[in-house]
Parts: C-alpha cells; sequence; structure tokens
C-alpha cells in the first residue's frame, strides 16, 4: 500500500545502513523508500566502499566483523564493503516500480554519497 500523494516526503536518507544488509533486504529498503518519497524527490545513499587498491580481499558478501566496546566487551555485526561497479550495477536493476536513476554524486576511497532521482 502506497501513502497518498500528500503525505510522501521530499527525500529519504539511508545513511550506513546498506553495508549491514543482504542483498533482498537493500531491495526492500529501496522498494520502501520508492512509496515513501514524491516524483521528482530522493534517496540518499551514504555508506562504506571497498577499493581493490587499498584493500586485496574482496568483500561483496556480508561477513562476521568482531569489533571491541571499552576493551573488555566484544560484539560481532553483519558488515559488506561494496565495490563501486557492483553497487551501481545493483542499484540499476531496477529495485523501484517508478522511473528512476541512479546519480552518482560523491564516490571517494571509502565512502560513497549517491542518489536515486524518482522522476516525474
Amino acid at each position: 500500500m502506497e501513502p497518498p500523494a500528500q503525505l510522501r516526503v521530499d527525500s529519504a536518507l539511508c545513511s550506513f545502513l546498506l553495508s549491514h544488509l543482504s542483498d533482498n533486504e537493500i531491495h526492500d529498503v529501496i522498494a520502501l523508500a520508492t512509496k515513501l518519497v514524491r516524483d521528482g524527490g530522493d534517496i540518499l545513499l551514504v555508506d562504506a566502499l571497498w577499493h581493490p587498491e587499498v584493500d586485496t580481499s574482496t568483500a561483496d558478501e556480508l561477513e562476521n566483523v568482531h569489533r571491541e566496546v571499552l576493551g573488555d566487551r566484544f560484539y560481532s555485526i553483519k558488515k559488506r564493503y561494496f565495490s563501486p561497479d557492483w553497487l551501481s550495477d545493483f542499484l540499476e536493476l531496477g529495485h523501484t516500480k517508478r522511473p528512476s536513476r541512479l546519480i552518482k554524486d560523491y564516490t571517494g576511497q571509502y565512502f560513497f554519497g549517491w542518489r536515486i532521482h524518482l522522476e516525474t
């Protein structure tokens, strides 16, 4: 069910979340955001990148990453690092049922700031 047009928002921000989700979960998040954002609006995406120049391992799959907190406690989270080409191809697969285009505003060494613009 989609909200009425008057309840849609101009933009939605997804910041450092995608790198903790599976492919199917990323699809679901983007599909939900497209229902909430008005025509002409943007879904803003900021997250971690993996560059082969920086690291020699591949990491498009979710892995357990172990972190230490305050020196005596540990936790494990699911984390992945996207290669720019893989992520671009994945996002351009048409996860939205509305006309859209991927705009790569910033692609840095360690993170990206892209948006999915929903056409009118």
